[in-house]
């Protein structure tokens, strides 16, 4: 099993959300505003899958940034109980970042939940 890294589509909402709720139990987002973040152009989400599950989400990550608007937002990352310690999050962040610079940040936000 190697995990692999694409993009995020409403396809992958379903995976995400149980993620999201089972993480972010007190304060997990709306299925609605992921939706949105995940159809909206002026973001970068990201999930990683299993080559051989391609559909079970074992992490998620999301960027908020309008391409020349000079700033980001790194909405949210989320990894799997069982896929913590493992370098995960930080290859999403990393992607995040990479996809900022792209998109022409030049200082970029995280805020921790």
């Amino acid at each position: 099993m190697s995990v692999m890294l694409r993009h995020a589509t409403t396809d992958d909402l379903d995976g995400i959300m149980r993620l999201e709720r089972h993480i972010f139990t007190d304060d997990a987002w709306p299925e609605d505003a992921m939706r949105s973040e995940l159809q909206s152009p002026h973001t970068y989400y990201l999930v990683a899958v299993d080559d051989l599950a391609p559909d079970d989400v074992l992490a998620y990550a999301g960027l908020l940034a309008g391409r020349g608007s000079g700033e980001g937002d790194i909405q949210t990352i989320a990894v799997a109980d069982d896929r913590r310690g493992t370098g995960l999050g930080r290859t999403l962040m990393l992607a995040l970042i990479d996809e900022a610079r792209r998109r022409g940040a030049g200082r970029l936000f995280l805020e921790g939940r």
